[in-house]
């Protein structure tokens, strides 16, 4: 109940403190600690779940996102990078903390924790097993490769 109360209030306000627009990538250290605190996840899937996490990486620009896939390795394999198709989004509704962001294929209410700071929270029925997830994203200054794969959300 205390949730729906947050995302009634979250939806209501119109304006946001923070810039949503640059180039983020998951925090792995700080979304793996927050999993460690909060929800009661077993090893293996916390184990699995760090050789994923800083690997993404994703641009808002010009109401446009670009997400891109930097390499990954597990145990028996290496992953290669790769980008997914650039998708329009709107902003729905804003407010102090954050957005509420939607896409063809997602809602996700992203709240700052401080201009370089946010995590993502879903905003759908299915939670995967792990209810109550978020993931953690800080801004980063693109470089050469994450420009190259994300290159429609960078002006030319």
């Amino acid at each position: 109940m205390k949730y729906l109360i947050f995302v009634i209030l979250f939806l209501c306000s119109n304006i946001s403190a923070y810039e949503l627009n640059g180039t983020w990538v998951s925090d792995k250290e700080k979304t793996l600690k927050w999993i460690g605190e909060n929800l009661k996840e077993d090893v293996e899937f916390t184990q699995d779940l760090s050789k994923i996490l800083g690997h993404h990486y994703i641009t808002y620009h010009n109401e446009k996102t670009c997400s891109y896939m930097s390499e990954w390795k597990t145990e028996t394999k290496t992953n290669e990078a790769f980008s997914m198709p650039t998708q329009k989004y709107n902003i729905i509704a804003k407010n102090d903390y954050g957005f509420v962001v939607s896409s063809e294929h997602y809602i996700f209410m992203l709240i700052f924790e401080s201009d370089n700071s946010y995590y993502g929270v879903a905003l759908d029925t299915e939670e995967y097993g792990h209810p109550g997830s978020r993931e953690y994203y800080k801004r980063i200054e693109p470089n050469n490769e994450i420009r190259a794969a994300s290159k429609d959300c960078f002006p030319t």
